[in-house]
């Protein structure tokens, strides 16, 4: 006999309105849940989901989250990452301080609340210069920017989970790629330009990255959000487990479409470019996840849609 249902849970997205928001709020609308997405812009029509209640909020101004979070959500999902805007200015005072600031303020909020999990998404970033594949037991070496205001969310929210055992849990996400991602990213990127059989500039194309299904990397989270075990204050790398160099990428890109002018060697490489990426993904595994949809499916999935 199926026990009665006390009370409906409550899923929050910070961040909601993004590529990574959009998946996952497609994927919990199987669960008879509320869903509720804060972000600073409400969302473009191809990524809006039905049901989801959309707010605009600046999470830079506590009393702006007081006010209007003061909900009782069940599970957060925590997707706010360093603004472009910051990222553009290439400021990295600005940008590690903003982003930690920004993020403590949910965090530190949410801690104060009885919930069930608080997933925070990192960043394959925080790796930095480490030798492959990157294990969540070792020391982080981040070379950018992007990967150093990422690490200090990280750190902030592990001696919070231990000080007020709160809830929490870092799912560190590598290259993940689907439907609906935006164009300057380098799958649709090379896609794209692949598909309109039009020239585009790339790099010597030598280093390596681990791409991951926005449908596997969706699973993942979800396992971690609804876990009942006591994986709290842990991280855990989601990923494939498997590099491709970016040559190689594109050459399987031209396969699938059949044409491509990618010219390499054009762009060089960022100041603080990360030359090989791989995770070790056997402590999500051991949790029962696998990632199902290899690299080649993925692409040509897409390849198949506009």
């Amino acid at each position: 006999m199926k026990n009665k249902k006390i009370s409906k849970k409550h899923l929050l997205i910070i961040g909601g309105t993004g590529f990574i928001g959009y998946h996952c709020f497609k994927f919990a609308k199987k669960f008879n849940w509320k869903f509720t997405s804060v972000s600073r812009n409400y969302p473009n029509k191809d990524r809006k989901v039905k049901g989801v209640n959309y707010l605009e909020l600046d999470i830079n101004n506590l009393g702006e989250i007081k006010k209007k979070l003061n909900t009782n959500f069940t599970h957060i999902i925590n997707l706010v990452g360093p603004s472009n805007k910051i990222l553009e200015k290439k400021n990295k005072k600005l940008l590690t301080t903003t982003h930690l600031d920004s993020s403590k303020n949910i965090i530190n909020f949410f801690s104060k609340k009885k919930i069930h999990r608080f997933i925070q998404i990192g960043s394959a970033a925080e790796y930095g210069k480490n030798k492959t594949p990157h294990k969540e037991n070792i020391t982080c070496l981040p070379k950018s920017d992007y990967g150093i205001a990422k690490l200090k969310v990280t750190k902030y929210l592990l001696d919070l989970s231990i000080q007020k055992s709160f809830n929490s849990v870092v799912v560190r996400l590598f290259q993940v790629y689907g439907e609906q991602q935006n164009k300057d990213k380098i799958i649709p990127y090379i896609l794209s330009n692949c598909q309109s059989n039009k020239k585009f500039k790339l790099t010597k194309g030598n280093q390596t990255r681990d791409f991951c299904y926005i449908g596997d990397a969706v699973k993942a989270i979800f396992l971690l959000l609804n876990k009942n075990d006591n994986i709290n204050g842990q991280i855990f790398n989601v990923a494939s487990g498997k590099e491709i160099s970016i040559k190689r990428l594109v050459s399987l890109i031209k396969k699938i479409v059949g044409r491509g002018r990618p010219i390499f060697g054009q762009i060089k490489f960022k100041k603080n470019e990360i030359v090989k990426s791989k995770a070790d993904i056997r402590k999500i595994k051991n949790l029962g996840w696998m990632p199902k949809i290899n690299l080649e499916t993925g692409l040509k999935m897409l390849s198949k849609r506009k």
